[in-house]
């Protein structure tokens, strides 16, 4: 099982970015751009889910963004709600994230964050043990490593030592970790 601690250090740095992005937010909300407004809101919730920074009521934000006309919004929504939930540790509602995303990643071909949907899907998945779905992610993320070693290389040696976990050859896991 992955777990994620968060330290002091990072919980300053969660704070200062979520600082800066008040500043952006002011910015965007004056020059009237809501789809970016969205974005920085989705993000600060992120930050405060992680760290307890803020006060944004999530289920007023996601609601917000359901009603947009942009599916994009709302794809990247849940991707995040599914990168907070699993960091968390709270695989439940991390696939019902994920599977509120799922049907709109059209919106978002050759975006980071469909990397970051396979990614921590894939996490997700080893803890609930779906394995066929998992094996897909495996493969997507295979091909992403060859491409862009510097970007993906430590994504899939993890999530291969989650599959080999998961297959209960420990000594592979513990040399891929």
């Amino acid at each position: 099982m992955i777990r994620v601690a968060v330290t002091e250090k990072e919980y300053e740095k969660g704070k200062d970015i979520f600082e800066e992005s008040i500043k952006r937010l002011d910015f965007v909300h004056r020059s009237q751009f809501i789809s970016q407004e969205n974005a920085i809101i989705t993000n600060q919730l992120f930050i405060q889910k992680l760290t307890g920074i803020g006060s944004i009521v999530e289920e007023e934000h996601e609601q917000k963004v359901i009603n947009t006309p942009w599916p994009i919004e709302i794809c990247w929504l849940y991707i995040r709600k599914m990168q907070a939930h699993v960091i968390l540790g709270e695989y439940d509602e991390a696939i019902t994230a994920a599977n509120l995303a799922k049907p709109l990643l059209w919106t978002s071909p050759n975006m980071i964050q469909v990397a970051d949907y396979v990614f921590f899907h894939a996490i997700v998945l080893a803890q609930t043990d779906a394995t066929q779905e998992l094996y897909e992610h495996e493969k997507q993320l295979q091909v992403w490593a060859q491409n862009s070693p510097h970007n993906f290389s430590d994504r899939i040696l993890l999530i291969s030592a989650e599959i080999a976990r998961v297959k209960g050859n420990d000594s592979l896991a513990l040399e891929l970790y």
